[in-house]
């Protein structure tokens, strides 16, 4: 309690706390980053959030920042389910922003799963593109603000995809493996409650042995595979008549679905090619050095990405790493001009000799 005391008064923002993590490291302190994308899915900004902050709750500071530091109007925020709130959508709305995010269908009413799960009430994306998937379009849909009675209107619009369906199929039977393994090795489900939890099957409640996989929350989340919903609004523009102008329409809207996935290629990037984690730094200045360079280290390799498929060249965000780590250049001067040799990186001799003088290396 000092220690907390201590900081309001300070009115510094300690980043290194301990709070939800995605990924169950409860034993470690951890950092929340937000990260700020463009269309194209360059990176235009990120923060550094203490790790005890939820990210739900931390949106309307960030849009406010954004706004104040780009002179943002008329914009459409698009965003994952993770952000996804009665009151944010709210803020977004009075703010004049449009929004486009995801929404968990397993949250809606019967009678709209029903009509969701009906294919006949879907139009394809593209006539001539049957793969592209379906979507189908509810009007007028009510968000709730919780703790509440006040909504938001909004339109929902669902898809349908059959690769999606197929991978959603694949990943509900590899949670399934998971709880027969636990099950046969007598394991205790334990307070969990997300993930392959879901599908567990016990003997009483909390604290209890697994005993095999519940058949019917299976066969419930089976149907609802290849299904994905988004909450939609234009921002608030006016035409010259007075009318609220259409930035994108609904088909539109089904259609950008993949843009949801671009903000988590950013961080999936950062984490396994770029060194975000773990931090070997403690103090909260050092922390956002850290984050700022795996920042422009992700838009460096994002543009190289797309200035080599402009030149019809296509190369993995891995394999572009890779190459750069090989890539050793000399710097020779020649008068006004230099010469740029690409040079072997220099090896360690010594290694597995060390045994050796210097003169028998």
């Amino acid at each position: 309690e000092v220690f907390i005391d201590a900081l309001a008064r300070e009115k510094l923002q300690y980043l290194r706390m301990r709070g939800p993590s995605k990924e169950h490291r409860f034993d470690m302190p951890i950092t929340s980053i937000v990260l700020v994308i463009d269309e194209l899915g360059f990176p235009m900004d990120f923060a550094v959030c203490a790790g005890n902050k939820a990210e739900v709750t931390g949106m309307k500071s960030t849009i406010a920042e954004l706004k104040k530091k780009y002179a943002i109007e008329g914009a459409i925020v698009v965003a994952d389910r993770g952000l996804n709130s009665g009151t944010n959508l709210k803020m977004l709305k009075d703010q004049g922003l449009g929004f486009l995010v995801a929404q968990k269908i397993t949250k809606l009413s019967k009678d709209l799963t029903k009509k969701m799960t009906d294919l006949s009430n879907y139009t394809d994306i593209d006539p001539n593109n049957p793969a592209a998937g379906k979507y189908f379009v509810v009007q007028n849909w009510q968000k709730t603000i919780t703790g509440s009675t006040e909504t938001v209107p909004c339109t929902l619009v669902l898809t349908y995809n059959d690769k999606r369906r197929r991978r959603d199929e694949l990943l509900l039977e590899l949670k399934a493996e998971i709880v027969r393994k636990k099950a046969a090795a007598r394991e205790k489900l334990g307070p969990r409650k997300s993930g392959w939890a879901d599908l567990a099957l016990t003997e009483d409640s909390i604290d209890s042995p697994i005993i095999g996989v519940d058949t019917e929350a299976l066969e419930r989340k089976k149907k609802l595979c290849g299904f994905a919903g988004m909450v939609f609004q234009n921002p608030d523009i006016k035409t010259e008549d007075g009318k609220q102008k259409t930035i994108i329409t609904d088909a539109e809207v089904a259609n950008t679905y993949h843009q949801l996935n671009k903000i988590e290629n950013c961080f999936r990037i950062m984490k396994s090619n770029l060194g975000l984690r773990p931090m070997y730094v403690r103090n909260s200045n050092q922390i956002r050095g850290h984050v700022l360079i795996c920042v422009l280290s992700l838009l460096t390799v994002l543009l190289l990405q797309h200035k080599l498929k402009k030149n019809h060249v296509h190369m993995s965000i891995g394999r572009i790493c890779r190459e750069l780590r090989g890539a050793t250049v000399s710097v020779i001067p020649n008068g006004k001009e230099f010469l740029y040799a690409h040079t072997a990186r220099p090896t360690n001799r010594r290694k597995g000799r060390e045994r050796l003088s210097t003169e028998e290396l």
